[in-house]
């Protein structure tokens, strides 16, 4: 049989939740994952106040001209760019990256789209609770840190959380509720060579600590009408202190 013609010209990938749960993953961030589509590749976000959230950048952008979808509602920084707010791997049920001639409805983009979909309950209550953990002793001396002859600093990285989710009404309602907390303790060794010989061998902290909280709400109204409520919310606080310390 002569294979079917695409009507749609959107040229994109779809990440599916099997995907999101299997593929390797760095850091837990889902939209990592979007550099699985043909022509993107992964960027600092440029909002100083999500140091810890990449973003995807499209065909050679920075990533701030991305459309960020999330259950259909916008989550696009209109001030800075890229997504406004973050949500973790658990809460993800899956979502598509489209990097050229997606259709008008999404006409608020300049670069690529992501349209991600969260995870609601079932009628089978079910959850996870996850725990994944680096210290300095696994970790090699980076190569500013072997120049100054001052030895691996301070690192210690914790990432923890738990999923929960089932039913209100069996067949009708449902819940999911998910948290995440991030909290580092890491060291930036400074290496002018030479250029500003007071700064060289120093090193600075840079603790972190970035909390992550999803939880859904659906109901069957009727054969036509589906309610979702859903509440997000992302806390990122960052103290600095100098020689690997974290400031109190």
């Amino acid at each position: 049989e002569a294979p079917l013609v695409s009507t749609t010209p959107a040229i994109g990938t779809v990440v599916t939740e099997r995907e999101i749960e299997n593929l390797p993953l760095n850091g837990r961030q889902f939209a990592n994952l979007g550099t699985l589509a043909p022509g993107t590749n992964l960027m600092t976000n440029s909002d100083p106040t999500k140091p810890d959230q990449l973003v995807i950048a499209v065909n050679g952008g920075t990533g701030r001209n991305v459309n960020y979808l999330i259950d259909g509602g916008d989550n696009t920084d209109d001030t800075i760019g890229g997504a406004l707010q973050n949500f973790n791997l658990e809460a993800v049920q899956e979502f598509k990256i489209q990097t050229q001639q997606y259709k008008a409805e999404f006409g608020r983009s300049t670069g690529g789209v992501l349209t991600v979909v969260t995870k609601g309950g079932t009628n089978d209550l079910s959850g996870s609770i996850f725990e994944y953990a680096r210290r300095k002793s696994l970790n090699a001396e980076t190569q500013s840190e072997k120049l100054a002859g001052i030895g691996k600093q301070a690192y210690k990285r914790d990432q923890y959380g738990a999923s929960v989710g089932g039913p209100i009404i069996k067949d009708k309602a449902h819940f999911f509720a998910t948290f995440e907390q991030t909290k580092k303790n890491t060291a930036y060794t400074v290496d002018t060579g030479g250029a500003l010989p007071q700064y060289d061998g120093k090193a600075f902290g840079l603790p972190l600590k970035n909390d992550l909280i999803t939880a859904k709400s659906t109901v069957d109204l009727n054969a036509k009408q589906y309610l979702q409520v859903r509440f997000g919310y992302q806390k990122v606080t960052e103290k600095y202190g100098a020689s690997g310390s974290v400031a109190p």
